[in-house]
């Protein structure tokens, strides 16, 4: 169960999206629930609890609306939990076993395929969406020349302030094989550093 434990599921949260037509989906990790009876009534239910609520905003309409959210979240938690323990479960069953096809399978239906659309972007004004790559590199590359190039808001008197201090040049010098050799017990990536300084690449 390490696996849930050290959260290795970030992406596989709920998501609620609503389609055209009004119908609400609940995704969970790219799983449509629609189709599960309960959690559908529950959205139907608090869809028109909310439209009761906006048509007349009475304490009573928010307080039964509120509810009903409350019940149509705790019941997407349930869902999103026991899908999360179950998937693993499973995970970790294919690592004990050393199957990683179907770990990589498994760790993909999690996270889902990879994203290899590109992010529209909004122009300088905010008035034109741009959606061609080409666009977007121009419209990213005057970004940054606008954020880079921006002049100094230090005034040079507040520079010449600052303390002058003299440069160690003995930084530089890698260090000495005593110290090395000292340093016996500390973590085996810096012993591989030091070593590969001071004698080369293995």
């Amino acid at each position: 169960m390490w696996l849930l434990e050290v959260g290795f599921f970030p992406a596989a949260t709920p998501r609620v999206t609503v389609t055209t037509g009004g119908l609400n989906q609940v995704r969970v990790s790219g799983v449509v629930c629609a189709s599960m009876p309960a959690i559908n009534a529950l959205l139907v239910e608090k869809n028109q609890l909310h439209k009761a609520y906006i048509d007349r905003p009475t304490a009573a309409n928010k307080t039964t609306f509120y509810r009903s959210r409350f019940l149509v979240q705790k019941g997407l938690r349930q869902m999103q939990d026991a899908w999360m323990t179950r998937k693993a479960e499973e995970i970790q069953g294919y690592t004990d076993r050393n199957e990683w096809k179907y770990f990589f399978a498994a760790t993909k239906a999690v996270y889902g395929p990879p994203v290899k659309g590109k992010a529209p972007l909004l122009s300088a004004d905010g008035r034109t969406l741009f959606t061609e790559k080409t666009q977007i590199l121009t419209r990213w590359a005057e970004h940054f020349q606008s954020v880079l190039s921006q002049p100094s808001t230090i005034s040079d008197a507040a520079i010449d302030r600052l303390p002058e201090v003299e440069i160690n040049a003995n930084l530089d010098l890698p260090p000495s094989l005593q110290k090395t050799l000292r340093a016996q017990f500390a973590p085996p990536i810096l012993f591989c550093i030091c070593h590969s300084l001071l004698f080369g690449p293995a």
